[in-house]
């Protein structure tokens, strides 16, 4: 949001991504692993519609944002990787 906000250059809508997209899985799976749980499988897309009603096709849908404005500007992302962010937002229970 800083970029958009200091940079003029840049105009009209900017994605708020990470420059390298993952799967829900991999999301899923990649902060499990930092805070050490497991993953006991899925919900059934059928389960996830009758339960959630509309609100369920935001979590089935799928989508691949890539930050190119962001990117083409020159923008250095400190986390440009899941796990790096992942390392660093949550901190292991002691």
């Amino acid at each position: 949001m800083r970029l958009a906000i200091d940079t003029t250059e840049l105009q009209g809508p900017l994605n708020l991504a990470a420059p390298n997209p993952v799967t829900q899985g991999e999301f899923t799976a990649a902060v499990a692993e930092r805070l050490g749980k497991r993953v006991w499988g899925n919900v059934p897309a059928p389960l996830l519609r009758l339960g959630l009603g509309e609100f369920s096709e935001a979590l089935l849908a799928s989508q691949r944002v890539v930050p190119e404005k962001a990117l083409g500007s020159g923008f250095k992302f400190e986390h440009p990787e899941l796990r790096g962010y992942l390392d660093e937002a949550i901190q292991p229970r002691v």
